[in-house]
């Protein structure tokens, strides 16, 4: 597998946290109207005018929207631990670097300073190093399968 196939797949990490942070700010705008359709119906009821059918719509879309949430979440820590499970064997430095870029989205002055080289040195040779290191055959052969299963093909 090539070094940029791997980043590639590292960087499926901080997509699936914009995944979930997107899916977070929908459900407060959902929240925001369903506090607003409320308000509304309240103030409406005795005219007969109370948006009922609104707020049921919102409350759906607001229960699809937090199984999501939970979906993206499972997801998320799915992917955190195969990627710590892949890093694991590789001598320390790497495996730091490869958290602090990947996981916690730390620039690479940030991660040059905490593990003591040169900027250069961590962005060329640490991480291409790590990259050439890290294993992630089995994990991404999994994902293969599954996909191929899922879509009719493979047995």
């Amino acid at each position: 597998m090539k070094s940029q196939e791997k980043k590639e797949y590292l960087q499926g990490y901080q997509g699936n946290i914009r995944k979930m942070q997107s899916i977070f700010y929908q459900i407060i705008e959902l929240n925001a109207c369903k506090e607003n359709l409320h308000s509304q119906r309240l103030s409406f009821s005795n005219s007969g005018r109370g948006g009922h059918q609104d707020l049921s719509d919102i409350m759906v879309r607001l229960e699809r929207k937090r199984e999501e949430l939970l979906e993206s979440r499972i997801e998320l820590v799915k992917k955190n631990l195969e990627i710590q499970q892949c890093i694991s064997n590789l001598n320390p430095d790497e495996r730091n670097l490869l958290n602090m870029r990947y996981i916690k989205k730390w620039h690479w002055d940030e991660i040059a300073a905490t593990l003591g080289y040169s900027e250069s040195h961590v962005k060329g040779y640490i991480h291409g190093k790590a990259l050439e290191h890290l294993n992630l055959s089995s994990v991404i052969q999994d994902c293969t399968v599954k996909g191929k299963d899922e879509n009719g093909g493979g047995t």
